[in-house]
């Protein structure tokens, strides 16, 4: 099934986090925001933990420039399942 695939894929993105180095953990949040948009709530809530824990790693320029412009995105975008993201997001913030 794709949405398990999905799942998965949103977990183990969490999973690389001590794998891309110090400093690049941002490049784990353009797959993450595709995956933040999906219909499926059950992938988007996986994607929202793992985000979550990628938001945690980053330095305060990583936060203010990637992860804000990213939530900026997902807010702006027409799907109402980016913008629940970004809401939960900012709300878990």
């Amino acid at each position: 099934d794709e949405d398990e695939v999905l799942m998965v894929m949103s977990k183990c993105l969490s999973q690389l986090i001590n794998r891309v180095g110090e400093g690049y953990e941002g490049v784990l949040l353009k797959p993450l925001e595709l995956l933040l948009t999906v219909e499926e709530s059950t992938v988007r809530d996986k994607a929202l933990e793992s985000t979550m824990l990628v938001a945690d790693r980053l330095d305060q320029e990583g936060f203010q420039s990637v992860y804000a412009d990213m939530l900026a995105r997902l807010a702006e975008k027409e799907w109402f399942t980016a913008r629940i993201s970004a809401f939960a997001l900012i709300g878990s913030g």
